[in-house]
């Protein structure tokens, strides 16, 4: 994977050359959308009885990452998954752009309401945890090498936020992040061999899952970060994600996993991981945030999750992370 790709913007096609290219390539016409995202340029379709997502994928991300998101999206629809995803309507398409050429793919639309927009409603973190081991248990035989290159967003990658810890100018907030660095490595690494690897969606946040009109979970959108990597690395991000901003963390955690492990079994070594790799999350988080408002000040979509996750860094810098779980 090119370092290119989170150094330059998102793209940024007019209206009128993306209406031409739905046109002569889906036969399809409708009112446009934009959505704000980090690398890419998000577009939602609202033709006639149907909507679509029309995904501009960013100048240097590579093709073989593209149609791997795409088999994968076809494996879960084809697995039993009581879900919903995104469904890819074609295979990859090149649209182009001020003399440069951008891989595209249209998508189904799933229409609801996000899980981030409850405003504070009740929602069971039992079936967010259902969500999550459904999608692990579909992706289990998914087989496929991965994305090329190192992932910056798997939380394998401890060299990425090592290397871009100088963004971060609060000391003791480089050294939270540092002893968590240490924690994974000192309780994590020795056991690796006994955690199990697969492709994982790798982005369960808020912000990806999608309500029906009852409150209830209808899907999971927003394939752009799977990548292979530990199996327990998925739910790991989702809690990252569901317990900021909340005051009962612990029996939301013990929740989400009982929805989870109800469909997906975890051994005893990937249990005990689960609190070092929710910490390193959230340091990449908090660190590709630093890095990347300075390179892109205007995108204010960089920094959606950076302020509640520095406050649950600073509130688990304080937990027993060794019996958390």
């Amino acid at each position: 994977m090119s370092s290119k790709l989170y150094t330059t913007s998102p793209p940024v096609i007019d209206p009128r050359s993306i209406k031409e290219h739905l046109r002569i390539n889906y036969g399809i016409e409708g009112k446009l959308t934009f959505f704000p995202s980090d690398r890419d340029q998000i577009i939602s379709i609202k033709a006639y009885r149907k909507q679509y997502i029309l995904k501009v994928y960013n100048y240097y991300e590579d093709l073989y990452n593209v149609e791997m998101q795409i088999l994968a999206l076809n494996h879960i629809r084809d697995s039993g998954f009581p879900f919903e995803v995104p469904i890819p309507i074609q295979g990859p398409q090149t649209i182009k752009h001020m003399n440069q050429k951008y891989i595209s793919c249209l998508f189904s639309f799933i229409d609801g309401n996000l899980l981030h927009d409850l405003n504070g409603g009740d929602i069971d973190i039992r079936k967010v945890g259902l969500l999550l081991g459904n999608l692990s248990h579909s992706l289990s035989d998914f087989n496929h090498e991965g994305r090329l290159g190192n992932f910056p967003w798997d939380i394998q990658n401890i060299e990425f936020i090592k290397k871009k810890l100088n963004h971060i100018k609060d000391r003791d907030s480089v050294f939270i992040l540092k002893d968590f660095i240490g924690k994974y490595e000192t309780n994590v690494l020795p056991v690796i061999n006994k955690i199990r690897k697969s492709i994982i969606h790798n982005d369960g946040n808020k912000n990806n899952i999608v309500l029906d009109t009852s409150g209830q979970i209808k899907g999971i959108i927003d394939f752009g970060d799977m990548t292979k990597s530990l199996t327990v690395c998925e739910p790991a991000v989702c809690i990252s994600y569901i317990i900021q901003n909340s005051k009962k963390y612990s029996i939301d955690v013990e929740q989400f996993l009982e929805g989870y492990l109800s469909v997906y079994n975890l051994n005893k070594y990937e249990l005990r991981c689960i609190p070092y790799l929710v910490c390193l999350r959230l340091s990449i988080s908090v660190t590709m945030a630093a890095w990347r408002k300075k390179l892109f000040p205007k995108n204010k979509y960089l920094t959606i999750s950076e302020k509640p996750a520095w406050s649950l860094i600073h509130l688990l810098k304080k937990v027993d992370l060794e019996n958390w779980i």
